[in-house]
C-alpha cells in the first residue's frame, strides 16, 4: 500500500501439460529413431544435402570396413563405385526437384580393403522449414553373397547349355556317322559277297575252264576280294579316324564377335579387374 505494507499478492500460472507431452513425445520419438537407427540389422546413415556424413550406424561400418570416424572423414562418393556415381546423382537431383519421395537402386561400394561390395541402396529425404532439404536417410542391405550365387548359378545355367548343345551335336553326329556306315560300306561288303558266291559256284562246279562264268578267273576274283577287302579296311580306318573328330571334346571352330566377346566377359568380370587393378 502507500505505507509500503503488504496488500495484495497476485499469482499467475500457465498449462505445460501439452509442452511437457509434446516435449516427452520428441524425446520418444527421438530414442526410437536412435535405436532403430544404431540397432538395425542393415547399413544406415544420416548425410548432408552436399553428401557429407552426418551419422553412420555400426553395420555399415562393417560393411565398408572403415571405422566410423574414418568413414566421416570422407565423402560418400569417395567410396562409390565409379560407374554408379552417375545413376545417384541422377536420382538424387529428382528427389531435389520432388519429381520423387525417395529410389532404391543396387549399388556397389568400395571397401577399405579394395573390396566391391554390392547393396541394394534406399534414400529418402527430409525436409527442413522452408521448402529446403534437411537431411538424407539412407539405407543398404550388403548383396554381395546374393550376386556371388546369381553369378555362380548364370555360370552353371551356361555350363549346362553347353553340355545339352553337345549332346544335340552328338546325336546328329552319330546320325550323320550311321548314315556314312550305311553308305560307304555297302559298295565293299555288296562286292564281297557276289565275288564270293561266284567263286563258290565255281568250285561247285569244277569249271575246267578255270574261269568264273566264263568273266574272270579263279586269281582274278581272289584279286577282287583282295581289292574290296582293302576298300572296306580303308573306309573303316576313314570312319575311325571321322568318329575321333566327331567325337572330340574340344570346342569347335566358329564365327564370333571377339569385341563384344571380350565386352560380355569384361563385364562378368568387373569387380575382380577392380580390385587386381
Amino acid at each position: 500500500d502507500e505505507k509500503g505494507a503488504l496488500d495484495i499478492i497476485v499469482g499467475y500460472s500457465m498449462n505445460l501439460t501439452d509442452l511437457i507431452n509434446t516435449q516427452e513425445e520428441l524425446k520418444t520419438n527421438k530414442d526410437t529413431f536412435e535405436s532403430a537407427f544404431h540397432d538395425s540389422g542393415i547399413g544406415m546413415a544420416i548425410l548432408a544435402p552436399d553428401g557429407k556424413w552426418l551419422d553412420v550406424n555400426k553395420v555399415l561400418c562393417e560393411m565398408t570396413g572403415y571405422s566410423r570416424e574414418e568413414l566421416m572423414a570422407i565423402h560418400v562418393r569417395e567410396i562409390t563405385y565409379p560407374d554408379d556415381r552417375r545413376p545417384n546423382k541422377e536420382m538424387v537431383q529428382k528427389m531435389l526437384r520432388k519429381e520423387i519421395p525417395n529410389y532404391t537402386m543396387e549399388r556397389r561400394y568400395i571397401s577399405k580393403g579394395g573390396k566391391i561390395v554390392h547393396a541394394l541402396f534406399t534414400l529418402s529425404l527430409v525436409w527442413g522449414r522452408g521448402e529446403s532439404p534437411r537431411f538424407f536417410i539412407a539405407q543398404a542391405v550388403d548383396i554381395t553373397k546374393m550376386k556371388a550365387l546369381e553369378l555362380e548359378n548364370s555360370r552353371k545355367n551356361v555350363e549346362l547349355e553347353q553340355v545339352k548343345m553337345n549332346l544335340i551335336n552328338k546325336v546328329n553326329q552319330l546320325e550323320e556317322l550311321s548314315y556314312i556306315i550305311a553308305h560307304n560300306l555297302r559298295g565293299p561288303a555288296g562286292n564281297i559277297g557276289l565275288l564270293t558266291d561266284a567263286l563258290m559256284a565255281h568250285a561247285n562246279a569244277e569249271e575246267s575252264s578255270g574261269s568264273v562264268g566264263g568273266v574272270f578267273t579263279l586269281a582274278e576274283g581272289l584279286a577282287y576280294i583282295k581289292e574290296s577287302s582293302d576298300n572296306l579296311m580303308n573306309s573303316l580306318t576313314s570312319l575311325m579316324q571321322i568318329v575321333e573328330i566327331k567325337l572330340n571334346k574340344t570346342m569347335s571352330a566358329d564365327e564370333c564377335n571377339l569385341q563384344e566377346l571380350i565386352r560380355d566377359v569384361t563385364k562378368q568380370l568387373q569387380s575382380t579387374i577392380f580390385e587386381s587393378h
